[in-house]
C-alpha cells in the first residue's frame, strides 16, 4: 500500500494506469506479470522491496500494459518476448528517475529500440 501511496503522490500518469488494474497475490508467480487488466504478484517479493524499488516493479507492469505488449506477443516464445520487452521499457523507467531492483534487465545496446526490434536480435 505505502508504494501505490508514493505513486499517487509522484506520478499522476501511473497513478491513473494504477486505479484500474486488479492487483492478485499469487505466490507461484516469481515476481510480478500483467496479461493487461490485471497484475499478479508474489507477496514474499514485493514486501522484501524497498518502497522506491516496489514502485519502479509496479510502474515496470503498468508499461507492460501500456505499450501492449500482451498484444504484440503475436506467437513469439514466451521468455524471450519478455525480455526483450523489458529490455525495451527499463531504461525509459530508470531515464524518469524511477529505481528498479538489482538484477533489472538494462544493456545499453537495446536503448531506444522496441520490443520486435530486441526480439530479433542474435
Amino acid at each position: 500500500m505505502r508504494a501505490k501511496v508514493g505513486i499517487i503522490l509522484s506520478n499522476p500518469f501511473f497513478a491513473t494506469l494504477m486505479m484500474k488494474k486488479k492487483f492478485i497475490a499469487d505466490p507461484s508467480t516469481k515476481t510480478a506479470s500483467t496479461n493487461g487488466p490485471d497484475i499478479k504478484y508474489n507477496p514474499e517479493f514485493f514486501n522484501s522491496l524497498p518502497s522506491e524499488e516496489l514502485q519502479g516493479v509496479i510502474c515496470h507492469e503498468l508499461m507492460h500494459s501500456v505499450l501492449l505488449h500482451h498484444t504484440r506477443r503475436n506467437g513469439r516464445d514466451l521468455s524471450k518476448w519478455n525480455k526483450a520487452c523489458d529490455y525495451a521499457l527499463n531504461p525509459v523507467l530508470l531515464d524518469s528517475g524511477m529505481s528498479l531492483p538489482k538484477g533489472a534487465l538494462v544493456d545499453p545496446r537495446y536503448r531506444n529500440m522496441s520490443a520486435e526490434g530486441i526480439f530479433k536480435q542474435p
